[in-house]
């Protein structure tokens, strides 16, 4: 049933962060997530340099 959903739905993307005890000082690891099914389609690693975000 879940391959199903999964297959019909129209994906709505939403960025979620992954909680780890021990997580990367430099940067965060960041994942795109459908609400409507739950499907994780990629991750992107946002690295944090010194004043901002690289």
């Amino acid at each position: 049933m879940k391959i199903l959903k999964r297959l019909f739905c129209k994906h709505e993307d939403e960025l979620v962060k992954k909680v780890e005890p021990f997580a990367c000082i430099s940067g965060v690891q960041t994942y795109k997530r459908c609400k409507k099914c739950g499907r994780i389609k990629e991750h992107i690693f946002m690295q944090y340099e010194g004043m901002g975000w690289k």
